[in-house]
């Protein structure tokens, strides 16, 4: 019998909590190095680590794994998803309840982030989902497992000139991270094909886990036959560092227990190493980054949240790391003095290097949703009690069935804009698209087998239905637009959230991209035989003016935002990394989350996100060895 997950709770007079009793895993006592829930002190270690996320986690296991015995500290503002999300975290099944999107109420696992008006969406505020606490944004995601490209990676290298970021050069950091484990085809069925590419995947990879769901929902091969129908032809995986055409996504799901996979685990892999100097401290919000008469980072002021006016230093001998994420690496970077010289200025905040590109260049991809109602079953199902309670009892007793899986990704396919639509494009888009690579995709199709998608507002929970109906969503990714957007301080209280405007659809190169691309999906969906009746945007949308104007009503955010403290060359004025990481004008800092990209990959970031980490821990290392040794007892 498959026990169920649950939660093991210990020591809750002083708020020490022990990792999920879960199958195959032992349940653990709060390690000695960790502060969970216990307010820090003023010490002293080897490398401050800021941001416990998908990043943050894997490069501090690095650097305490190594053998020289570094003394890593992580401070993470956020707490346990698993205990304060539950198996909403845990149930792969359970993705779409996971990201917190009340925004009446405060979520434990998210930062509730609201953009601000945005015009190319009617003004409109929209929700921007970041994950806080352990294992960060890896704890809410779709778990989707895709490389970029081999050409993406050539823009990346030129952008910084140094061969270091090259698709070869990066290859063994994405291999680092995961171990991979075939399709379970006892489970989804020896017919029903799932290419994939596990040599590019080392047996020696971990310790995250990446595998495919022990189900086969019946509209699959429909999927994959529309994807043809339409012109893609399928190809092994996503892992090559070639993406165009179809095939199926492998997720950070452990396929013994059948749950998410998060940055977490890497912690915990380093806590189980016993000459591992790693400290983590929780509900810790790291208030501005200290430095010396020399500009040299020296460690980090915290603040104990839940302590009133309680705050310490974290010192830091070799470096501070950040890895905070896409919008807090660029607050905390202003707060501590570096930034635009006129935004820190008008907070009155003394200027420690003057860098314009900190929180500019925000890059995101806007993904449009069309619904349908179609003739196959699918996780629309799921709402009725007594389906999902046999999904449930499935899950729990063997670890089958559609909960261990998501609700995309069947089959999901990338290409350039094909003729016709291709023709359609003014000349100034052809010029823009043109500068990306012959291997970089424009569009992303991608499918949701939970019901219809449409915004608060639309209408579309008007629509008469019966328990027996049954929809899916169609959508399409725009993965090269032009819009940038910008993240920037409100005040100079490091607890308040900063202001944050992605910009989508605001450069005409967007819109047309995404008017063709709608029309794809249309495609897309029209080939399955599945689908019955387009119930959003629905049959009265049809010329290039109708989905202009419903593109504005219905812009989607998937939150791959990256490159507001972008990797540059010196002598570009907005660069705020050199091509190792580290932050211009200062000494000891370095910055290892997706904001250091120097410019947004095609799809799912985490991979990407994870390669980086491991890249830069193992240049901080590289650097730990050509540096004079420091006493590493800790104070």
């Amino acid at each position: 019998m498959r026990s169920s997950p649950a939660l093991s709770l210990l020591g809750l007079a002083s708020s020490l909590v022990s990792v999920a009793c879960l199958p195959g895993r032992q349940t653990l006592s709060p390690p000695a190095s960790s502060h969970y829930g216990i307010p820090g002190q003023n010490r002293t270690f080897d490398y401050v680590v800021v941001g416990g996320g998908t990043a943050g986690s894997a490069l501090a296991a690095r650097l305490a794994e190594d053998p020289r015995g570094f003394s890593v500290a992580v401070v993470e503002a956020g707490g346990f998803p698993l205990y304060e999300n539950g198996n909403l975290t845990q149930v792969p099944g359970y993705q779409g309840w996971s990201t917190h999107v009340d925004t009446t109420r405060p979520s434990l696992v998210e930062w509730d982030i609201e953009t601000l008006p945005q015009p190319g969406y009617n003004g409109r505020t929209v929700h921007y989902s970041q994950g806080r606490g352990l294992g960060g944004t890896t704890a809410i995601n779709t778990m989707a497992y895709q490389r970029p490209t081999r050409g993406f990676h050539q823009m990346w290298t030129d952008a910084v000139a140094d061969d270091e970021w090259t698709w070869g050069a990066c290859t063994d950091d994405y291999k680092r991270s995961f171990r991979f484990s075939p399709p379970n085809t006892t489970a989804i069925g020896s017919d029903f094909g799932l290419p994939n590419d596990e040599a590019e995947f080392s047996p020696e990879g971990g310790p995250l886990p990446l595998s495919y769901g022990n189900y086969r929902a019946p509209y699959s091969n429909a999927l994959a036959d529309g994807l043809r129908g339409i012109g893609l032809a399928e190809i092994g995986g996503f892992s090559s560092g070639e993406l165009i055409g179809f095939s199926t996504l492998p997720l950070a799901v452990d396929p013994v227990t059948w749950t998410r996979a998060t940055s977490e685990t890497f912690l915990w892999s380093a806590m189980r190493n016993e000459n591992a100097k790693l400290t983590v401290y929780t509900s810790a919000l790291a208030k501005r980054v200290l430095f010396d008469e020399d500009k040299r980072a020296t460690g980090v002021v915290v603040d104990a949240l839940g302590q009133e006016n309680y705050e310490y230093v974290l010192s830091a001998r070799r470096e501070v790391i950040l890895t905070a994420g896409v919008f807090h690496t660029p607050q905390l970077l202003m707060l501590s003095g570096i930034g635009p010289r006129k935004i820190l200025d008008s907070f009155d905040i003394d200027v420690v290097a003057d860098l314009p590109g900190v929180g500019q260049n925000h890059w995101d991809q806007p993904y449009y949703l069309l619904s349908y109602k179609v003739n196959t079953t699918t996780m629309t199902q799921q709402s009725r009690p007594e389906v999902y309670a046999e999904s449930a009892e499935e899950y729990r007793r063997s670890g089958t069935g559609p909960l261990t899986t998501i609700n995309a990704g069947e089959a999901m396919g990338w290409e350039k804009i094909p003729e016709p639509y291709r023709s359609k494009l003014s000349k100034d888009t052809l010029d823009y698209i043109s500068t990306f690579p012959d291997d970089f995709p424009e569009l992303e199709l991608l499918s949701f087998g939970d019901g219809i998608r449409a915004p608060p507002g639309s209408g579309i929970n008007a629509i008469t239905t019966t328990p027996e109906d049954n929809y899916m969503t169609f959508g399409v990714g725009i993965l090269t637009p032009k819009s940038r957007g910008n993240v920037t301080l409100r005040s100079r209280d490091p607890h308040a959230q900063p202001l944050i405007s992605p910009n989508f659809l605001t450069d005409a190169v967007d819109e047309e991209l995404a008017v063709q691309g709608v029309r794809r999906a249309r495609d897309w969906a029209a080939k399955t035989g599945i689908a019955v009746e387009e119930v959003w945007p629905g049959p009265d949308v049809r010329t290039d003016e109708d989905i202009k104007v419903w593109l504005r009503q219905a812009g989607a955010l998937v939150y791959h935002g990256t490159s507001t403290c972008a990797m540059g060359k010196s002598d570009d004025p907005n660069a705020v990394l050199d091509s190792l990481a580290r932050v211009f004008g200062v000494k000891g800092l370095r910055v290892a989350d997706s904001s250091a990209a120097p410019l947004l990959g095609p799809g799912h970031p985490m991979a990407t996100v994870y390669m980086t980490a491991e890249k830069v821990a193992r240049l901080i290392l590289r650097d730990a060895g050509l540096s004079p040794q420091a006493p590493r007892d800790e104070l």
